[in-house]
């Protein structure tokens, strides 16, 4: 299969979330709990735990959301990881060319 090249170069943290078998699983407290403490402290409607794969970010924990997966299209994380060197901040996402229509 032929990757886009941001993906392509995203290949050894691909590879360690397949090795990680996390994807699709259960539930967890931990996670729950974590999601739960980083809505708290950011004092944020919604917070995630989520882990992009190749197609898709899947969501492991959520608060305030009950969608369980998105296209990595739309993902927030899925540009957060092609500039890994900085900070990604979006101020107001329906100013931003990137996720206006989401």
């Amino acid at each position: 299969m032929l990757l886009p090249q941001s993906q392509a170069n995203d290949e050894p943290r691909l590879q360690a979330l397949d090795d990680l078998r996390v994807l699709d699983t259960q539930a967890e407290a931990a996670y729950d709990d974590i999601a739960a403490l980083a809505a708290h402290i950011c004092d944020t409607p919604v917070a995630l735990v989520s882990f992009v794969d190749r197609h898709r970010q899947w969501n492991k924990a959520t608060v305030g959301l009950t969608i369980s997966d998105m296209a990595r299209a739309h993902s927030f994380c899925a540009h957060a990881i092609e500039v890994s060197d900085a900070l990604l901040v979006i101020e107001d996402a329906t100013l931003d060319v990137r996720f206006a229509s989401n």
